[in-house]
């Protein structure tokens, strides 16, 4: 498992951040719109999981929990009990096998568990065996979701899931190929923690937008990663969470409900 680093955004935040943020959910207000989190790369328990969690916990809203099935023998205990305070908030459910990268000889460069280079069958064991791991350890608490690793699968990969009873799939927004019928699309369109623009205030700017634009499309899918958070992003998030909440027409939804 790589130790991230926050993102330019958080290590320099721009003064107005929290000014600015407030500013795009006003002109939302109103606006008939749902939106749902999720948080990746769950499996250890540490102080970063545990302060992104209680946030949720404070303001009473649910969030997908994306859960690496490799990672979750080592302190399952341990994070069952982190997330114990929490109860029915967390929609717990399978994020790859092990988040490792098969794709290293892609020409494209782009990072995939289930991607071409392997071949149906090791997919399918894969993926088996991390829905056995998860009902061993949270039997009764997975959802039917499935959130691929890099948020990245092939049309292959997608089939089996859907011949596991998978009932839903989120990745990026416009993600390809698309989902087998009956297979929903949870599509996540707001990134708070791994951006890449070089500057702070192109972060904001980019943030921004792809916030005010999602919640114009009526569902707003907001990932995050907790290894990449520090203070600054925490307090973006509590006061992005408490806004949320007060604005009128702004609905935060359960994902499990959202797949029902």
């Amino acid at each position: 498992m790589t130790a991230y680093a926050p993102c330019e955004l958080w290590l320099r935040p721009p003064a107005d951040t929290l000014e600015r943020l407030e500013r795009t959910l006003e002109r939302a207000s109103g606006r008939q719109a749902t939106i749902f989190f999720r948080a990746d790369d769950i499996g250890l328990p540490g102080r970063q999981l545990a302060r992104m969690t209680d946030l949720f916990v404070r303001h009473d809203v649910p969030l997908a929990l994306a859960v690496v099935p490799t990672w979750l023998p080592l302190r399952h205990t341990e994070l069952k009990g982190m997330l114990a305070p929490g109860g029915a908030l967390w929609c717990l459910h399978q994020h790859g096998f092990r988040h490792v990268n098969h794709e290293q000889g892609n020409p494209s460069g782009k990072k995939s568990e289930f991607g071409p280079a392997r071949s149906a069958e090791a997919k399918q064991r894969d993926i088996s065996r991390g829905r056995d791991i998860l009902e061993s350890y949270l039997a009764g608490r997975i959802s039917p979701l499935f959130t691929p690793p890099w948020n990245r699968c092939d049309g292959e990969a997608l089939d089996i899931l859907a011949e596991f009873c998978f009932r839903a799939v989120s990745r990026s927004a416009g993600a390809q190929p698309a989902s087998p019928p009956k297979m929903m699309e949870l599509a996540v369109n707001v990134d708070l923690h791994t951006r890449k623009e070089p500057t702070a205030q192109a972060a904001l700017d980019a943030l921004l937008n792809e916030l005010e634009q999602s919640l114009a499309t009526g569902l707003c899918g907001i990932m995050l990663h907790h290894q990449r958070m520090n203070r600054a992003a925490l307090e973006f998030l509590d006061c992005l969470l408490a806004a949320l909440k007060r604005a009128a027409g702004l609905r935060l939804a359960h994902p499990t409900d959202l797949i029902r």
